[in-house]
């Protein structure tokens, strides 16, 4: 077994990275040449360090978070998501839903949500916390063992542990995964985000994340990308605690009321004005979903070149590890933000 442990995401990415290059075999699958390493165990000891920046990773922050909340909010469309993530189209049989969308499964499992049904199964009684049954199922047969399928779900299984200790791990099997895409691309993130989440939801703390991989690996297409991120040069984004992390904090007995609204606010960025769209935010509770909507915010007047309104919206933004790597990415080939932004880089410590 391959086994990789780490204090955050940036650690463990580096790592596993390093291996697969070092010790993973190549071989050509249906999807292109691949170098693999097989049987992974990842541990990462604080969960909560779910944001990096790494030079030559090109993550898109904004594409993540749109995917975190699209999959916490039981969302199959691609409509939305493609907003964001410009390939997600490429996964859809219909060019309308995603087969295989988490959030659809966890929420609506032939009529079960399986989010409540965790929740439920947690709290039935005094000992219940401390349940081994808080087990929730990704991979379906019934769907998922069919021909020319552009999405088979790659994460399977997922189980929550709170342990003596009163801290919430999670556990997470995947049967592959893209290293660059898939792991550090999404998945540690919105996972992370569940399980801050619930681990709020049943009054603990956070504990690690665990990850099985059966299959853990590194696309052709990626291979110079990958000597070039284990050459440069890196900094811990968490290092001295000077960022702080953004609390996760949904409720559970308003969390579809906050999701509804979540997507009602998210649908008018583009069309109604800063003062009508920071109203509109104050019925949303949850500081983290006030946050991912107005970087969300940034991401349209980036995206349509209003810089100079951008760097006024900034400000109302408050200083979290999000805000850091949203300007990170908006400042990478925009020579005028990181001019104007530069006190305010300097301030968040985002050079590398």
């Amino acid at each position: 077994m391959n086994i990789v442990s780490g204090k955050n995401i940036k650690e463990v990415f580096y790592g596993l990275l390093k291996k697969i290059v070092d010790e993973g075999h190549t071989f050509t699958t249906l999807h292109g040449r691949i170098k693999e390493i097989t049987s992974v165990l990842i541990e990462i000891e604080n969960p909560r360090e779910r944001c990096y920046i790494i030079p030559h990773r090109y993550n898109n922050i904004f594409a993540t978070m749109a995917e975190t909340m699209w999959v916490m909010g039981g969302r199959d469309d691609i409509k939305f998501l493609q907003r964001y993530l410009k390939r997600a189209g490429d996964f859809s049989e219909d060019g309308v839903t995603w087969s295989g969308a988490y959030g659809k499964r966890l929420q609506n499992w032939y009529g079960i949500n399986q989010i409540e049904e965790l929740y439920r199964e947690a709290t039935k009684n005094k000992y219940a916390i401390y349940s081994r049954r808080l087990v929730a199922i990704l991979y379906d047969p019934q769907r998922d063992f069919r021909d020319k399928l552009l999405d088979c779900p790659c994460n399977n299984w997922i189980q929550f542990i709170v342990t003596p200790e009163n801290k919430l791990d999670m556990q997470v099997s995947l049967r592959a995964n893209d290293i660059i895409w898939g792991f550090s691309g999404i998945n540690q993130f919105e996972w992370s985000v569940f399980q801050e989440m619930f681990a709020n939801w049943l009054g603990v703390e956070v504990g690690k994340y665990y990850q099985f991989v059966g299959s853990m690996d590194l696309f052709s297409r990626h291979f110079k990308r990958a000597q070039n991120i284990l050459q440069a040069k890196v900094n811990d984004l968490y290092k001295d605690n000077t960022v702080p992390i953004i609390n996760v904090d949904i409720g559970h007995d308003n969390f579809k009321k906050e999701m509804d609204s979540f997507f009602m606010i998210e649908s008018e960025i583009g069309i109604v004005d800063k003062t009508t769209f920071l109203h509109h935010l104050e019925v949303v509770e949850s500081s983290f979903i006030r946050n991912v909507l107005m970087l969300l915010y940034a991401y349209d007047l980036f995206m349509n070149g209003k810089d100079d309104e951008l760097i006024i919206w900034l400000e109302n933004i408050p200083y979290n590890d999000l805000k850091v790597v949203a300007i990170e990415y908006m400042c990478r080939n925009n020579k005028y933000l990181e001019e104007k932004l530069i006190n305010c880089r300097s301030e968040l410590a985002i050079y590398y």
